[in-house]
């Protein structure tokens, strides 16, 4: 069952990053040729904001899958990702309740930005880095360059992570040109 779990997780990644290539190639296409698939652009401000909740929660999931049932222990950058992540689940999900989202949206995007940034870093060290590190501080149990899986060849802890906070920011981006009210 871990390792079905392990599998989905991964796979959804994938085509989280297949998901962020098509919705980047979209808006570019739509800032500099005009061209706009008035459906597309339509769900995605409609439903941009769940669909940012619903990447949180499943991130939030699968990052506690992976500590707590598969058993791999966070380093210091995983820790601080997880800062960043987990109260996305809270914010966004109050947003989806109030009327006026603006602000929120706002806050959110704030902190999936630092989240794929921080991420970003992390995947870099863990794959260029080499293993001196800034998670060698006492206390950690795991190095932040240490890979415990990788999957199609990229898929690291630290790219899921990046992949989430980096649809989370563009569904908060479409989320925030429908939101035109205040909290």
């Amino acid at each position: 069952m871990v390792a079905f779990v392990k599998e989905l997780i991964s796979f959804s990644t994938l085509l989280g990053g297949i998901a962020i290539v098509i919705i980047v190639t979209y808006e570019l296409a739509n800032r500099f040729f005009n061209y706009k698939i008035q459906p597309v652009d339509k769900l995605l401000k409609r439903y941009g904001l769940l669909l940012g909740f619903l990447v949180a929660l499943a991130s939030t999931t699968g990052s506690l899958f992976y500590s707590e049932i598969a058993q791999y222990n966070p380093c210091k950058l995983c820790w601080f990702q997880r800062i960043l992540m987990y109260p996305l689940v809270v914010i966004l999900g109050i947003a989806l309740e109030k009327r006026y989202r603006t602000e929120v949206i706002r806050y959110g995007m704030t902190l999936s930005i630092i989240g794929a940034t921080l991420a970003g870093y992390h995947y870099y060290l863990q794959r260029f880095g080499g293993s001196d590190t800034p998670c060698s501080a006492v206390g950690y149990a795991e190095a932040c360059s240490k890979i415990f899986m990788l999957d199609y060849g990229y898929i690291t802890i630290p790219m899921m992570a990046l992949t989430a906070f980096t649809l989370i920011t563009l569904f908060l981006y479409f989320a925030h040109k429908n939101s035109t009210k205040k909290v």
